[in-house]
């Protein structure tokens, strides 16, 4: 307790003995009170109090299997003691110091040059405490590159690229830009239509094309097979920036460092934030390459176009380094690919299982979704409209695996009729054939309203 705090003030010691009573009641008048009570209409509204890379235990000390990551964000694991490890060793050094030397930021920027598609992205940009943020970057630093004669950005409708102002007008769903108009200039083009990409980008004010290499919140969406390698020759052809979203698809989590590696990809930009930092951090930004930098920042009239007070804290950068370091010392990028392989098989036998109820699973190493059929007549009844109906589905079986069975994973937000898996990247063949076996319970469950 403080003691020279206002009446009411809670400190770190007094926070940490809350009940979840009292903190339900704090967030229900300080906060966003109607995401908590859907969180708990959907049973998915926990407070864990301790991890260990895999597993949660919750304050009654109940086990819970990690097959979600914090949406891909906890990719080395929960409470990684290496990380955090890594990120004490910084703590005395000040946080905050604009200008000079940054030994930590310069070597996460020396080791994401190092890590980027054939070395070429070889300029790194941080500042943003989310994906949105660095999405923001990435725009500013592409419009700035046009010096002004490219006024438009282009995307792919069903993509997510952010909630704030500028990344709206990429995110291709317009259910999160209720009352944002007018927009950024931007185009929202067919899924995997290259003519209609060309016909777009042959006007030549589009200055870039903002791609998922993987539709995350879309439903884990794959680009058709060669759409990838042709939108780099067309954004090419017609002098158009690529910048490749790799927030939910990068840092090992395919399979690959970066997704676009799949494909043969050389972006000129690729935009991170999520696993970058391991998930205990707020980090995000994008490399670059030394073309588009230069072009945009390559000036003393515009290197401050776009810098933020914590862009390159210590504490944050070792973080990113050790969650670098942590996937090469542990093998994580090919464990992804193996173990992806794994869980995909499993799920497409259970699929086979249950045809009225699984309509498709994809995805790429440890980014998996699994789509549903339309929901039967007794769902249709339980909600009332065909609407509802299609999202409750992956809304209900999500419950169950995460209510009856605690394992933790989510349905995608713009397509609530997909569950995605995203565990972490060293996640046990333990949690795998529990999830797995759940899994299976859980549709078994369902498909008796078929």
């Amino acid at each position: 307790m403080s003691n020279n705090a206002p009446a009411g003030f809670i400190s770190v010691d007094d926070a940490l003995k809350l009940d979840k009573a009292q903190i339900r009641e704090l967030q229900m008048k300080h906060q966003n009170g109607v995401k908590l009570e859907l969180a708990e209409m959907l049973g998915a509204a926990r407070m864990y109090v301790r991890g260990d890379n895999d597993k949660l235990w919750d304050e009654e000390g109940n086990l819970h299997y990690d097959m979600i990551a914090g949406v891909g964000a906890m990719g080395m694991g929960n409470s990684n003691m290496f990380i955090w490890e890594q990120m004490e060793k910084v703590k005395h050094i000040p946080n905050f110091y604009p200008l000079g030397y940054h030994h930590m930021a310069s070597s996460l920027a020396n080791n994401l040059a190092i890590t980027s598609p054939e070395g070429k992205l070889t300029r790194m940009w941080t500042g943003g405490g989310g994906g949105a943020e660095a999405n923001e970057g990435a725009i500013k630093l592409c419009k700035m590159a046009a010096h002004g004669h490219r006024s438009r950005i282009a995307s792919v409708m069903g993509a997510y690229h952010g909630k704030t102002a500028g990344s709206l007008a990429l995110t291709g769903s317009e259910k999160w830009k209720k009352y944002q108009f007018p927009l950024m200039p931007a185009a929202n083009l067919p899924f995997g239509d290259l003519v209609a990409l060309e016909d777009c980008l042959k006007t030549r004010d589009v200055c870039a094309f903002f791609i998922e290499p993987i539709q995350g919140e879309g439903g884990i969406k794959l680009h058709p097979e060669g759409y990838l390698k042709a939108v780099r020759e067309l954004c090419t052809k017609y002098g158009t920036y690529l910048v490749c979203d790799e927030i939910q698809t990068g840092v090992g989590r395919t399979g690959k460092m970066w997704a676009c590696e799949h494909d043969g990809v050389v972006p000129d930009v690729i935009v991170f934030a999520k696993g970058i930092s391991g998930g205990f951090m707020p980090l995000a930004g994008y490399i670059c390459t030394e073309e588009i930098w230069n072009a945009a920042y390559g000036d003393p009239e515009t290197c401050f176009h776009h810098t933020v007070t914590f862009g390159e804290s210590p504490l944050t950068c070792a973080a990113g380094i050790a969650s670098l370091q942590y996937i090469y010392d542990n093998d994580l990028i090919a464990q992804s690919a193996i173990k992806g392989e794994q869980i995909k098989g499993r799920l497409q036998e259970i699929a086979d299982k249950y045809p009225k109820v699984i309509k498709e699973v994809r995805g790429r190493g440890l980014m998996i979704g699994i789509e549903f059929h339309l929901a039967g007549k007794t769902l249709k009844e339980m909600v009332g409209n065909r609407a509802a109906a299609q999202e409750a589905i992956g809304a209900r079986i999500a419950s169950i695996l995460m209510n009856t069975y605690n394992v933790q994973v989510m349905f995608t937000i713009n397509n609530p009729i997909v569950i995605r898996m995203l565990p972490p990247l060293a996640v046990t063949q333990e949690t795998i054939d529990y999830a797995m076996k759940a899994f299976d319970s859980a549709c078994a469950e369902v498909a008796g309203d078929f």
